[in-house]
């Protein structure tokens, strides 16, 4: 058992300790006290189930429990950027390297950020974070304390505001509360709280593809508009693809939410049971979710996707797009849709597609001080992760998702008259699904003429100002 904690703090220098090969008892080493009860807890509970010290070359232990209480101390203190899009993907820049420096200063000794990042993927892997689930998603809500400026407690009209001190349902919102002890779930539940704040669940995986959905402001009795300041949206797409996301609107023309049927459409090569799960959130956390199943589509001549597919629809979130329609600024709802597959053999699920969808106001198809690249809809173009450019497909046609698990450089077609091959989701099976999310104001758009491009080796390549008539798609693509 381990001894009771020195009253000393681990910004003290570390002590030597008396023994740096495997297999050394906890006792052998100076425990620091940390001034949150509760992470001394979860500092405790780790340090007891050690039953080894690995060891550098030359005899130092790599993780002895002055070095861990600064690990969990900097994994308590760092706080992610406080916007809604980074709380929802779970990815936080820069987590490791600042454990790192933390523990440097208050050790004196260095921990590389890779380090850092391996023995937090080992704690993962130690404390069963599946049975957590609900505790461990970085999208619960905070309690925010008293003494927070106005600005961190709020949602201000500008994303420019620093993070505000979070601590979790499973923490105490402050020291003083934390004079119980807290029982091994309950520190175990802290642990996992203070990993995935800044980490992406593992049982989870976050959506590549985000989706915009961009709409034409509603007149508001006040004179308020939901407008973002001129440029925002393009700088906020510019970080989505910096940071390794595809984003693709869903028109080339912004349209009321009205006059949108939200319907989305999906294209498998075989037979499937498959349920597609939505979440929405707001900056409050989550507000609403819910389950559909995947309906087939007759097949018919006019809307026949390609030889063996099969096109399943359904709605995007039935039960409260309603809710987002009524509402005066549609922007501060954000739409995460998994389609999920059982394999009743196994009795496993999968993620088989998976995006994010997002509303934006503007008032036009090309913002003022946007690139002329990205939002030219004149031409289908692709997300190139090189140059960070913004894919505008053309969501008036049905788009497949062939996954052969490589990434086209082009806009290609399965039927010149109805698709696009995309070669865009990572969750797709390349036996099994392909996918179409499309935004239209009904079926009159679908007559309108659209550019396009072909690939293949055995197919001619048009030029982006080629055109033709998609008046047979089927008007229940979204």
């Amino acid at each position: 058992m381990a001894s009771s904690p020195a009253p000393s703090s681990a910004s003290s220098a570390p002590s030597s300790p008396s023994s740096t090969r495997r297999g050394s008892a906890s006792h052998a080493f100076k425990c620091p006290a940390l001034p949150n009860s509760r992470t001394q807890d979860v500092f405790q509970s780790i340090v007891k189930g050690r039953k080894s010290w690995k060891t550098l070359r030359g005899g130092e232990v790599v993780w002895p429990p002055e070095l861990e209480a600064a690990l969990i101390e900097g994994l308590e203190n760092y706080q992610p950027d406080d916007s809604r899009e980074t709380r929802l993907l779970g990815r936080f820049p820069m987590r490791n390297r600042f454990i790192s420096d933390w523990i440097y200063e208050k050790t004196g000794k260095r921990r590389t950020a890779k380090q850092v990042g391996s023995r937090l993927q080992q704690l993962r892997d130690t404390c069963g974070g599946k049975r957590l689930l609900n505790l461990l998603s970085p999208n619960r809500r905070p309690c925010r304390t008293s003494s927070l400026s106005p600005e961190f407690q709020h949602r201000d009209n500008s994303s420019n505001y620093g993070p505000p001190p979070l601590r979790y349902e499973s923490e105490s919102c402050s020291d003083s509360s934390g004079s119980t002890p807290a029982t091994p779930t309950e520190a175990h539940a802290t642990l996992q709280s203070l990993l995935y704040r800044g980490v992406e669940p593992r049982v989870e995986e976050t959506p590549e593809t985000i989706v915009c959905i961009d709409l034409l402001p509603e007149e508001l009795p006040n004179g308020q508009s939901p407008l973002k300041p001129s440029g925002e949206q393009a700088a906020e797409e510019q970080q989505w693809l910096e940071r390794g996301y595809k984003v693709v609107h869903a028109a080339q023309q912004p349209r009321y939410l009205r006059d949108i049927d939200p319907t989305i459409t999906l294209l498998s090569h075989s037979p499937t049971t498959a349920q597609s799960h939505f979440t929405v959130y707001t900056d409050d956390g989550i507000v609403f979710s819910e389950t559909t199943d995947l309906e087939i589509v007759e097949s018919s001549s006019a809307h026949e996707p390609m030889d063996g597919g099969l096109l399943y629809r359904t709605s995007l979130v039935p039960g409260y797009w309603g809710t987002i329609g009524q509402s005066a600024d549609a922007s501060q709802y954000v739409i995460i849709q998994r389609v999920i597959q059982e394999d009743p053999s196994t009795g496993t699920s999968s993620t088989v597609f998976a995006a994010m969808y997002r509303f934006n106001y503007t008032t036009s198809s090309q913002p003022e001080d946007s690139d002329q690249s990205v939002y030219q809809a004149t031409h289908l173009m692709t997300a190139d992760q090189t140059n960070h450019k913004t894919e505008f497909a053309s969501y008036e046609a049905m788009i497949p998702m062939e996954a052969d698990g490589s990434f086209s450089d082009m806009m290609g077609f399965v039927k010149p008259q109805q698709y696009f091959d995309m070669n865009m989701n990572p969750y797709m099976r390349p036996e099994e699904w392909g996918s179409s999310e499309s935004v239209y104001a009904s079926p009159v758009d679908c007559n309108k003429p659209n550019p396009c491009m072909i690939s293949g080796s055995d197919e001619q390549l048009l030029s982006p100002t080629a055109s033709y008539m998609v008046s047979d798609v089927p008007p229940y693509v979204l």
